[in-house]
């Protein structure tokens, strides 16, 4: 009995994953999805008539991929890609669409609501005034302990993980109920044996071929992804040396169009074809109140009047080029 006991531990022991591959797949995960939101960020700001509606909805771009991706290897690896990509599975058998909830979207909701309470913050703190103030003043007061709950469960899972005393890494692990191992063939072969259809009927055989189609492409997206990668990883080591890492460079703001440009675009003369004078707002054709520059295309507006419209619109309403209220910046004189 001893001897099975010990067997059993030594077992444990040797497949349990240590703290820093645990730690890694997650800083990977992360890193995906930056990268992907950089690209479709980064295609919005270079070929706007075309892409421009990446800049709006560049989190359910990155969501939509990152569901297709983490489905594929939940369904063939018993892992997420980045699990995967580090050597790692998931014990036993696994609830595939919790797994996927708590891999795609509980990050995608968490994003989505840090950014809610950066935008209302910022409204609160200028005064901008909106509908539902008092569920907005409530969650500005409640948000921050919710974040910090959240952000204490992570390190204190993490913590317990790495003393031994858990064997799930983080909230979402605990959740999903399947903790990490490190990739054995061998278990994957068996459980990929008890999946395979010895036989099928003939007329399911173009679903299947479909099937194996869709998984073929999936495997090249696969090594495609990892590829690129390690290709940003070694891109970015090496633009580091002279702090040139277009991630961390950011885009360059594009000249302000002249006066003359302005007029003759449409709804931007409001004095009888004439350019707008210069203390004018663009939108609302008053005197500037509160002025704000937008940083990408160099123009001065009236804070309620440029939030509003890119809250709905998300870009100038000169240049068209795609924005953000990140892109803000008010003029205190």
């Amino acid at each position: 009995m001893s001897s099975q006991y010990g067997a059993h531990l030594s077992h444990g022991a040797a497949t349990r994953p240590s703290i820093f591959a645990v730690l890694a797949q997650e800083n990977l995960s992360l890193g995906l999805r930056t990268a992907v939101r950089y690209v479709a960020h980064f295609s919005a700001q270079s070929w706007p008539s075309r892409w421009g509606f990446l800049y709006k909805y560049a989190d359910e771009v990155t969501l939509a991929m990152d569901i297709f991706m983490q489905y594929h290897h939940l369904k063939k690896y018993n892992a997420s890609f980045a699990e995967h990509f580090y050597g790692l599975a998931r014990e036993g058998k696994i609830k595939l669409f919790r797994c996927l909830l708590l891999l795609s979207m509980l990050p995608y909701l968490r994003s989505k609501l840090d950014q809610l309470y950066q935008d209302w913050k910022l409204e609160a703190a200028d005064q901008v005034q909106n509908g539902h103030q008092r569920l907005r003043s409530f969650y500005l007061r409640v948000y921050p302990y919710v974040h910090f709950v959240l952000e204490g469960s992570y390190f204190a899972s993490s913590l317990l993980f790495a003393v031994g005393k858990s064997n799930y890494h983080s909230l979402p692990s605990f959740l999903s109920g399947t903790p990490l191992e490190y990739f054995s063939r061998e278990r994957h072969l068996q459980r990929a044996s008890l999946l395979s259809i010895k036989s099928v009927a003939w007329y399911l055989a173009p679903f299947m071929i479909t099937g194996r189609v869709l998984a073929r492409a999936a495997d090249h997206a696969t090594t495609a992804l990892m590829t690129g990668a390690f290709l940003l990883q070694f891109l970015e080591w090496w633009y580091q040396k002279n702090d040139l890492s277009p991630l961390h460079r950011g885009t360059a703001v594009p000249p302000s169009p002249t006066l003359e440009q302005l007029a003759e675009r449409d709804g931007c003369s409001g004095f009888g074809g004439r350019p707008l004078p210069r203390g004018i707002c663009p939108l609302c054709k008053e005197p500037v109140i509160n002025e704000t520059v937008l940083a990408t295309s160099g123009l001065a507006f009236c804070y309620s009047c440029i939030f509003k419209h890119l809250l709905e619109h998300n870009s100038c309403p000169v240049t068209g080029y795609p924005s953000s209220v990140e892109a803000l910046i008010q003029v205190y004189q």
